[in-house]
């Protein structure tokens, strides 16, 4: 097995080169949580809008009860 020595120093090259890749990274969980938010949203939203047609049934629903008493 070979052992290996970790660097001691780091070049300006390869401090750019991090970097770059550093931001790459970023940028790609940034867009992979703006698509998570909007899932999200879509699905709060469709959640939201069964809801409100449940509760509207549900009114009418008791409200033909009461009048049929």
């Amino acid at each position: 097995m070979a052992v290996m020595t970790p660097r001691e120093g780091w070049t300006d090259e390869r401090l750019d080169d991090l970097a770059k890749h550093m931001d790459a990274r970023f940028n790609q969980m940034e867009a992979r949580f703006s698509d998570l938010t909007r899932m999200m949203q879509i699905g709060l939203g469709i959640v939201g809008a069964v809801l409100t047609v449940i509760t509207g049934m549900l009114a009418g629903l008791i409200t033909l009860i009461v009048t049929q008493l």
